[in-house]
């Protein structure tokens, strides 16, 4: 019923009436999903916490993708829709299996890992840069009493990869991810369209001025997609649930 209400949304006019009875199936899924009876294990615990990490985030980019429409704001809109986008892909993902749901999970200490060794990066090409300009000292940063220690974060994200006996160090590919559940020729065409609204590309830059009046009909199509990724969530998880619980 709710995704046939998303799936219909295609074909709605975008008014007031129609947003209303989008955000009124986002809401009914929304208190449904809450209501349920809550983890009763360990199995069921790590589950409904993948499930409402994901839940909270697509409820958060839904609000970041209607305040955009308020404002007309094509470029916000499209990055609003497409984290809905990888939040619905994700979701699909990890209800196939419960390995697919740890391998999700073990992308959090991954991510850390390589963010930890970006910022070292960052933070050494910063310093050098500053000493190799003429009369140059040493870079000062915000909050030298404490300082950040790129290397201790690489430690312990290390540290924590070790003890979950997680072996990768590259986290799970998006793209690869969108096949896997079916949606890849659509990851793609929003990756595109996202991409060339959001980065600073030639034809962005040299069309600013003419904000969303460079393809008024997208209005539509980007704020649609991204209410229908967001119900996708919403009714994944809830269809698991009502068949199996909070367990694969």
């Amino acid at each position: 019923m709710i995704l046939k209400l998303a799936l219909e949304g295609w074909c709605m006019e975008l008014n007031s009436e129609n947003i209303r009875k989008i955000e009124e199936a986002i809401a009914a899924c929304d208190r449904e999903l809450r209501a349920m009876p809550g983890p009763t294990d360990e199995s069921s615990g790590k589950f409904c916490h993948i499930m409402l990490v994901l839940v909270d985030a697509a409820k958060k980019n839904y609000r970041k993708l209607r305040e955009a429409l308020e404002v007309d704001d094509q470029i916000e809109m499209a990055w609003a829709c497409r984290n809905l986008l990888e939040i619905a892909i994700f979701s699909r993902y990890v209800l196939i299996s419960p390995d697919n749901a740890d391998a999700f999970a073990d992308d959090r200490l991954i991510d850390g890992l390589e963010i930890g060794i970006a910022l070292k990066k960052l933070e050494q090409d910063a310093r050098t840069a500053r000493l190799s300009s003429p009369g140059g000292k040493q870079a000062e940063f915000p909050n030298s009493d404490e300082p950040f220690d790129a290397d201790q974060v690489i430690t312990d994200f290390t540290n924590q990869l070790d003890i979950a006996g997680v072996t990768r160090r590259k986290p799970l590919s998006m793209a690869d991810l969108a096949k896997t559940v079916g949606l890849g020729d659509e990851y793609k065409a929003v990756n595109k369209i996202s991409s060339k609204l959001v980065h600073p590309t030639a034809w962005s830059l040299f069309t600013a001025e003419v904000g969303s009046k460079r393809f008024p009909g997208a209005t539509e199509i980007i704020f649609m997609c991204g209410a229908l990724y967001t119900l996708m969530v919403y009714s994944d998880f809830l269809s698991h649930i009502r068949q199996q619980g909070l367990h694969h």
